[in-house]
């Protein structure tokens, strides 16, 4: 599981660093042009935090990591398993909110990208867990149950932002971004709510 873990984590820090390099390029971009609308513009901004909270996502990733090695040797199996499990949601948070920023990304003209490049909710790394591992695992908690729900729309408003994009409908694409950016918001908070779970799970067992 671990190894999985590891290249998982390499993927997403690959894109998560590719995707600060273009919200560095777009800032200085639009600081030297000017040309960019008050929309796109805080798009920038949001993406540029979402930035920072990426490194945020990575340190707690490593944080993760480091507990499982120093897993007691006897306890590996159990422990390590429950603490694995924290550690994929994390990156599966981490990859969500990377969709998000492609997304942003196409919306304020940094990126060209086509609804049908956008992977749905079953494709994405966020679903393929939902629909395998943590379905077998964690499909009674009421976080998973509200994950199921709304993620699905995430992936079906993404789309509907670039394809308005596409028709011209500037006006239409931000609102959709607008219902997005609530969404993702609603993915992350049931995302935060299993882990704790997981991670009270870890604690109950430790206390035994």
């Amino acid at each position: 599981m671990l190894s999985d873990v590891a290249v998982t984590l390499r993927e997403a820090n690959s894109a998560a660093q590719t995707s600060v390099q273009h919200t560095d390029s777009i800032a200085a971009a639009a600081e030297e042009q000017g040309q960019v609308s008050n929309e796109m513009a805080s798009s920038v901004v949001q993406v540029r935090d979402e930035a920072t909270l990426m490194a945020g996502l990575f340190k707690e990733i490593q944080h993760y990591i480091d507990q499982i090695t120093a897993t007691n040797k006897k306890a590996v199996d159990g422990m390590a398993a429950l603490e694995s499990d924290a550690l994929l949601v994390t990156i599966a948070k981490a990859d969500h909110i990377l969709w998000i920023s492609r997304v942003k990304a196409a919306f304020s003209g940094a990126a060209k990208v086509s609804s049908g490049e956008l992977t749905d909710h079953h494709q994405c790394r966020l679903g393929k867990w939902y629909d395998g591992h943590g379905l077998e695992k964690y499909s009674d908690q009421p976080s998973f149950i509200k994950l199921g729900r709304i993620h699905p729309q995430v992936h079906e408003t993404g789309k509907a932002v670039v394809e308005a994009l596409t028709r011209g409908e500037n006006k239409q694409a931000t609102e959709y971004l607008s219902q997005l950016e609530s969404l993702s918001i609603q993915v992350s908070n049931a995302l935060d709510d299993l882990r704790n779970g997981i991670l009270n799970s870890v604690a109950d067992k430790e206390a035994r």
